[in-house]
């Protein structure tokens, strides 16, 4: 099941930006954008994100979570916190992510160094001796990029993947780790117009089974 962006109208609302305003300047159809206020239609992940930066809120607060008052709103034992869960990533070709109304429990040492933190589940196995087909990657947001991370990576905006990140002076690689040896790297030149857009989502700090979350 899709997450509602329960808090999006409210939040725009205490902005005084109109929905006509908040389209045109993210550059979004207004129907679509009228279609999440009115909880008809759900944004992919990457669009969350960037509703989250552009109004200066966090995830929590647009998804009708976060009500100010505990560090941790998913908080649930004294050792333990939820996370959201954003469904799957491609740990093969890139795919479409949505947010869907489901958490994570991990244990609340990692959350209070990753306040931010959302967790995905890896889809494929071109990441199989990092983060196995089916487990769940704790991704920060906040954290800086390094050669050799493994980065939660949207793709022209939509699609997203999580490979192993390395930037030399021309190009950008999105490498497998997989045993596997039909992956192959995704070398980006990023002085081709045609190449594809990315943003990094996050770095993935943590990994856990299903039945540990």
């Amino acid at each position: 099941m899709k997450t509602k962006l329960y808090g999006l109208k409210k939040i725009r609302q205490a902005t005084n930006k109109t929905q006509e305003q908040v389209a045109r300047e993210l550059d979004v159809p207004l129907s679509s954008y009228q279609g999440w206020e009115q909880l008809k239609n759900n944004p992919e992940l990457p669009r969350v994100d960037t509703l989250a930066r552009y109004f200066g809120c966090t995830v929590d607060r647009l998804l009708g979570r976060d009500n100010g008052d505990l560090a941790h709103p998913g908080k649930t034992s004294p050792d333990h916190v939820r996370l959201p869960f954003y469904g799957a990533i491609a740990a093969g070709s890139p795919t479409r992510m949505h947010a869907i109304s489901e958490e994570v429990t991990i244990p609340l040492r990692v959350a209070e160094l990753h306040p931010r933190a959302f967790v995905l589940t890896a889809s494929g196995d071109s990441m199989n001796n990092r983060v196995a087909n089916g487990q769940y990657a704790v991704i920060d947001p906040d954290r800086e990029i390094h050669n050799g991370d493994v980065v939660a990576v949207s793709v022209n905006g939509e699609d997203a993947t999580l490979k192993v990140w390395y930037k030399t002076n021309n190009s950008i690689i999105l490498s497998p780790d997989s045993s596997n040896p039909l992956h192959r790297d995704l070398v980006i030149n990023e002085a081709d117009p045609s190449a594809p857009e990315l943003r990094i989502l996050g770095k993935m700090i943590w990994a856990l089974s299903p039945y540990l979350g």
